[in-house]
């Protein structure tokens, strides 16, 4: 099983072409400038777009564990020590202001994904980048679907900040044509 962050398509700044970048949970470090940040913990997250919320309160009416609450503001603020990620909330969110970021998916799923845009691939020179957090922390699932993707024809690229044992690398080399290097703050 891959634990996956979110899937963007029409990405055009992870690598050359038109991409479909899958983004990984999980991450070595933990950046406090982290553009990602939902994908440092390889554990399901609740995410909330206050931008998109309506104050309809449906989310406080749903959560089985009082974690929500409404602000002086009409705000809802989630209490995070309550929170147990179930999604009921997010369930009944017509807004879409919740959601769980993160769950298990497969190769096989990913690949269905991926292959979903490889028109795009073969008209703009484009293809598939594994990113996240850090992506290689999944090596041996990643390998799996790079192969599968060279298989199919599409170009593969790894976003990695490089902070893991070369022996992880070693399990992705063989199926990757391109690797994007993240390079943190050097002290």
């Amino acid at each position: 099983m891959i634990q996956l962050s979110h899937i963007q398509k029409f990405s055009l700044h992870d690598g050359p072409g038109i991409r479909t970048t899958i983004f990984l949970k999980g991450c070595s470090l933990s950046c406090r400038w982290c553009h990602n940040p939902e994908t440092i913990s390889a554990a399901p997250l609740l995410q909330m777009f206050e931008l998109k919320c309506m104050g309809c309160a449906l989310c406080i009416q749903a959560c089985p564990h009082n974690a929500i609450v409404i602000t002086t503001d009409n705000k809802p603020v989630i209490n995070r020590t309550k929170c147990t990620v179930c999604g009921a909330c997010a369930a009944k969110c017509p807004a879409e202001a919740l959601v769980i970021n993160g769950k298990n998916t497969t190769v096989d799923a990913l690949l269905h994904a991926i292959l979903g845009d490889k028109s795009f691939y073969s008209h703009s020179g484009g293809g598939v980048t594994i990113s996240g957090g850090e992506p290689l922390l999944q090596a041996y699932e990643i390998s799996l679907l790079l192969k599968k993707c060279h298989t199919n024809g599409i170009h593969t690229a790894i976003d990695t900040a490089g902070n893991v044992s070369f022996n992880f690398f070693e399990q992705v080399l063989e199926h990757t044509d391109l690797f994007l290097f993240d390079l943190k703050i050097m002290c």
